[in-house]
């Protein structure tokens, strides 16, 4: 965890999860994708994904409910002018999984 907020610069308490979970008190869909913010801003952030109907999937396409929220804060920090330092591993797999959900099946290109 980053030692301040990505908002404010406070001292966090508390790791958001930038793709969620399921449902309330499931699994992370990411465990590695996650933030740190303070309380304040981590309400916040709570509280905009649900009027944004991105709190959980809910029968939603789950690879593009987790890519609408990576997007959804990526464009809140962006608004803030605010760094985004994520785990390479986490945000490769997702992108990935992003990638082969897209695509399908696809044909090697040689290099």
């Amino acid at each position: 965890m980053t030692s301040r907020c990505l908002y404010c610069g406070r001292r966090p308490v508390e790791r958001h999860h930038i793709t969620g979970r399921l449902h309330p008190g499931g699994r992370y869909l990411d465990p590695l994708l996650a933030v740190s913010l303070c309380k304040r801003h981590h309400v916040r952030e709570h509280e905009v994904l649900r009027r944004r109907g991105l709190a959980f999937p809910e029968g939603a396409d789950l690879t593009g409910h987790r890519l609408a929220r990576l997007l959804d804060f990526i464009g809140r920090l962006g608004d803030h002018r605010r760094p985004l330092v994520l785990d390479a591993a986490a945000l490769h797999g997702l992108c990935t999984l992003l990638l082969d959900a897209t695509v399908g099946d696809r044909e090697e290109v040689p290099a």
